[in-house]
């Protein structure tokens, strides 16, 4: 259960939140498995492409993606919603 939750967790963020629900219900182990299997997949995909690219998509490529799709339609995220029903909190 934690093993596949953090390989789900690397793919997209989303599943991440189920840890919550283990920690939240007390099932330590598969939290724990999650956790361990979560920081095994980032040390190696940061031992695959190096740290500074990781760094630099973190930093970089993650910020531009929320901005170009924050108000997409297709975009069913709470804060996708947010930007939608009230506008840009930030304009430029």
């Amino acid at each position: 259960g934690g093993v596949l939750l953090a390989v789900l967790a690397a793919w997209k963020l989303y599943p991440a939140l189920l840890a919550v629900g283990a920690v939240i219900t007390r099932r330590w182990r598969a939290a724990g498995a999650a956790c361990v299997g979560g920081l095994l997949l980032l040390a190696a995909e940061v031992a695959v492409i190096g740290s500074g690219d990781h760094v630099r998509f973190v930093t970089e490529r993650v910020p531009a993606n929320s901005a170009e799709f924050i108000g997409h339609g297709f975009n069913l995220s709470l804060p996708g919603m947010a930007h939608r029903l009230f506008g840009d909190p930030c304009p430029a």
